[in-house]
């Protein structure tokens, strides 16, 4: 009986030793495929920042330019503005200065 019991200890153990063994193995794979899918998440992620990155610099272009359009457009018609005002001013002042002479 001893040498039974002595065979059935060894057989028990190397079973287990066997099991851990697979459970290690198991376990580094596993390991290994969140790894790899961690990294295709977070390339991913990064992928989709870049092309929303990519998506808002064009949109706050676009309104940059709108912007920058409406201020130039404005200022164009405040020079003409001005413009026209001091071609009156001009114009009054050069009508006041022969009437001067004419009348001196």
């Amino acid at each position: 009986m001893p040498f039974e019991a002595i065979a059935e200890v060894s057989l028990a153990e190397e079973r287990a030793n066997k099991l851990v063994s697979e459970a290690e193995a198991e376990a580094k794979r596993i390991a290994a495929e969140a790894e790899v899918y961690g990294k295709a998440c977070m390339e991913n992620a990064a992928a989709k920042a870049k092309a929303e990155l990519e998506a808002m610099t064009t949109e706050t272009e676009a309104k940059a330019a709108e912007e920058i359009e409406k201020i130039n457009n404005a200022a164009e018609t405040k020079i003409a503005v001005l413009n026209a005002r001091a071609d009156r001013r001009i114009t009054d002042t050069a009508i006041k200065v022969a009437e001067r002479i004419v009348n001196s």
